[in-house]
């Protein structure tokens, strides 16, 4: 019997440029993944610890707006190879260094300073000549002229004032070449920096989409950053999983997607949506739930983790297809729990507030819930907190109403969740990584804001929680969420870089280019797809298609990849 190796690329099949295309194919996602592996691999590279060690390096990388800034001439061609890289490295030391990304052989890349060029504007402490590539080119501090600029060193001079609120300094590709500064970076360490990234560089293939990169949380490797999201079925007997769980896992599970999380599923009877939500809260539900995962794991070596759930005030509600609304007694309706007594939506019950005996008691079901997740071997689990359930309703002001030490002020409001997440890193394995699923805002005023998921996810990080998957709303049936691709990824990137937590981004990531400019970015780290690959149980592979990527599936599919399928050519999108 043979298992998928769950979606690790066949890194000797990525695509690879012919000589006449190595000009076109440098473009920004191989320009940006060189500067995110700079970024990523400088914070132990120091000439004199203390003095010119790297503290922190942060990029910011765009292309989309990137480009926009390059304007086309009339009756002019875009020029394809010409790529603009913003990017921003905070470090100890004055005076101002620019580096080139210079392409070497196929995939691999070295950089070397790029003061002497001349072209950038180089930020605070320095004024180089600018030069844009195009007329009409803009930065942050504002419009400057076109043409080749004479170093402004005057006090007072209007480069210079420019320059001053430069935060992020662009830098335009010149010859296939890419620039960018690297602010407040003493020269002094320069060299010996450039060296030692260049003794990294040297050793790295470029070539493959960030997409596609592994990630490494504590002793899980995912072969790649595509998550599958939870998403709920309705299909449970009794919180237990049913006949549609393994198939519906199975083909999941040979999407070649880096992992696969299992739908929210309760703590507890009280706290599933509805009657028919999937439950890890006895028995029955355990035994039912490692019947199907050995079904799927049988064929597939995926990783599987699970999301653990308690709805809270919007419990006891009939499925989807049903409606959605609250069940009545005689539909077998039970009573739900909430922070305080405030119903979901008009019509909706009025639900018990917790004391705290009763918070204690949920504290205990997921605790043991969490035993059972690791008696059925899975490798990861992910929190619910987000989406107006349980744990959302405490650290919201539209849900909590409480005057005592759980509600109020927002350290207040995030107590009861992080004693939750507290309880649980410690019964989870401490190899194994768990994560948890935030609103980064409510949509809505006075509701969640991002100083409040900056705050908690800051706090997860420090009681040893791996990574935060983004999203929002669903604490109000009045919000108003402004969907658009990718809508909630600008929330996701704000908590990684305030915090430093490794981060998922979801919410309308539909197309492969999407998602891997937002990996390449270093936005976030994962992306979760939900409906997308509800619609295309093949996400993955498509997404390894149309960037240049070779996954391994199982053997019995495999006469349906486009180097042994015709069929391949014609197919929707290809």
């Amino acid at each position: 019997m043979t298992r998928g190796r769950a979606g690790q690329p066949n890194r000797s099949s990525a695509r690879s440029d012919t000589p006449g295309e190595t000009a076109g194919r440098h473009n920004f996602l191989q320009a940006a993944r060189v500067a995110r592996y700079v970024q990523n691999g400088t914070a132990n590279i120091a000439a004199e610890p203390g003095e010119h060690e790297f503290l922190d390096a942060k990029f910011m990388i765009d292309a989309e707006q990137a480009m926009a800034r390059i304007v086309r001439p009339p009756g002019q061609r875009q020029i394809t190879n010409k790529v603009t890289v913003i990017a921003e490295l905070c470090c100890l030391g004055g005076g101002a260094l620019a580096l080139r990304i210079e392409p070497q052989r196929r995939g691999r890349y070295a950089i070397a300073p790029a003061h002497q060029h001349a072209h950038i504007i180089a930020g605070r402490n320095m004024i180089l000549p600018f030069n844009t590539v195009a007329e009409g080119a803009k930065i942050k501090a504002g419009r400057l002229g076109t043409g080749r600029r004479s170093p402004q060193r005057a006090s007072g001079s209007k480069h210079q004032a420019a320059a001053e609120n430069i935060t992020c300094a662009p830098a335009i590709s010149l010859n296939s070449a890419v620039l960018f500064t690297c602010p407040n970076l003493a020269f002094i360490a320069a060299h010996d920096t450039v060296a030692a990234l260049n003794t990294k560089l040297a050793k790295k293939d470029f070539s493959m989409p960030a997409l596609f990169d592994p990630l490494q949380l504590r002793s899980l490797t995912l072969h790649n950053r595509i998550i599958i999201s939870p998403m709920c079925q309705y299909s449970a007997s009794a919180g237990s999983a049913s006949s549609w769980h393994a198939p519906h896992l199975g083909q999941l599970a040979q999407s070649g997607a880096g992992c696969l999380i299992i739908e929210a599923t309760a703590v507890s009877t009280t706290g599933r949506i509805s009657q028919g939500c999937l439950g890890l809260y006895d028995d029955a539900n355990e035994q039912a739930l490692a019947e199907a995962l050995t079904s799927v794991r049988a064929w597939s070596a995926m990783p599987i983790g699970i999301q653990l759930a308690h709805a809270g005030r919007k419990a006891s509600v009939r499925r989807p297809w049903e409606g959605g609304a609250p069940l009545a007694d005689t539909e077998g309706a039970w009573c739900s729990v909430a922070p305080s007594p405030e119903p979901f939506n008009d019509g909706w019950q009025i639900p018990e507030a917790l004391d705290r005996s009763a918070m204690k008691k949920v504290i205990g079901e997921y605790t043991h819930t969490v035993a059972r997740a690791l008696r059925l071997g899975l490798n990861l689990v992910e929190i619910h907190a987000a989406h107006g359930y349980l744990l959302s309703q405490f650290l919201t002001p539209l849900a909590n109403k409480r005057e005592d030490e759980y509600g109020g002020s927002q350290a207040k409001r995030m107590r009861f969740p992080l004693e939750v997440a507290t309880a649980l890193r410690a019964a989870w394995p401490a190899e194994r990584p768990m994560g948890v699923r935030i609103n980064g805002t409510d949509w809505l005023d006075g509701g969640i804001t991002a100083a409040d998921a900056i705050a908690f996810a800051g706090a997860l990080k420090d009681i040893g929680i791996d990574f935060v998957c983004v999203s929002s709303g669903g604490n109000s049936a009045k919000a108003k969420i402004p969907l658009s691709p990718g809508y909630q990824v600008a929330l996701a990137a704000e908590i990684k870089a305030a915090t430093g937590l490794p981060t998922m981004a979801v919410g309308l990531i539909v197309d492969a280019h999407h998602a891997d400019e937002i990996i390449t970015s270093g936005q976030v780290d994962m992306v979760a797809i939900a409906r997308a690959i509800l619609d295309d149980p093949r996400w993955p592979w498509h997404a390894a298609d149309s960037l240049g990527v070779s996954l391994d599936v199982a053997p019995q599919y495999a006469r349906a990849r486009p180097e042994t399928w015709p069929g391949a050519a014609f197919r929707k999108g290809a």
